[in-house]
């Protein structure tokens, strides 16, 4: 079994929160579950990530940041993807 993959089905997007999903800039699919938001790589269906909330996930959104701080320079292509949940306990 590769690295970072999962046995057994990711958790079953939420009925409640069908529209809670996003795509990622690679291809990747984000979406919410009751508690958990699940992230799957676009062309293999592999789970790449699987993070639990205290609350219902509402709403998710993936983007892309730039760990470059002010001041410094962007040479060292520090962007990378981050998700961003909002659930019901507003946390």
């Amino acid at each position: 079994m590769e690295r970072g993959t999962m046995r057994g089905a990711p958790p079953s997007p939420s009925w409640y929160g069908a529209h809670a999903a996003c795509a990622t800039r690679d291809g990747g699919l984000v979406y919410a579950s009751d508690k958990a938001v699940c992230v799957l790589d676009g062309e293999t269906g592999a789970v790449r990530g699987l993070v639990g909330t205290k609350a219902r996930a509402l709403a998710v959104c993936a983007a892309t940041t730039s760990e470059t701080r002010e001041g410094e320079d962007d040479e060292g292509g520090g962007a990378r993807e981050v998700v961003v949940c909002g659930c019901a306990d507003k946390v």
